[in-house]
């Protein structure tokens, strides 16, 4: 739930910042809107443009590790800071190997990596992958 309010507010700043402050009744039908159309995480990550590709094929819970994922990097300084993490958001390293599988096929060929690609190098290619969501989402907003 942390994760949808924190898109849902990014959102809603967005729509601010391009179209000026909506009027009090605006503002709320907007966010029951938003609500409503977020109601599945595979929604709310497609519309952060973070969806895997093969989204279809994971489970709930790795849909669910993704944002989380994406959401706790994003509020973090620097790649160091965000390698702590990794121990603190999953169960244990199938789960961690699994998100990570999800995620780095977003911005990387799967030529270049497997099941088999160790987890740490998993993790510094899902650290690019964040960067360059994290360069997207500074370019949308100008």
């Amino acid at each position: 739930m942390r994760a949808q309010g924190l898109c849902n507010t990014w959102v809603m700043q967005q729509a601010e910042q391009t179209f000026g402050p909506a009027p009090s009744s605006q503002r709320e039908t907007a966010t029951t809107s938003i609500r409503a159309t977020s109601s599945s995480v595979a929604d709310r990550l497609a519309a952060y443009a973070i969806l895997p590709p093969h989204h279809d094929a994971l489970d709930d819970r790795t849909l669910a590790m993704v944002e989380e994922l994406f959401i706790t990097w994003f509020e973090m300084t620097d790649d160091e800071s965000r390698r702590a993490t990794i121990p603190y958001l999953f169960k244990g390293d199938e789960e961690a190997r699994r998100t990570l599988l999800a995620i780095v096929p977003l911005y990387f060929d799967p030529l270049f990596f497997d099941d088999l690609t160790p987890t740490r190098e998993l993790i510094t290619l899902a650290l690019a992958t964040h960067r360059k969501w994290r360069t997207w989402m500074d370019e949308s907003r100008i």
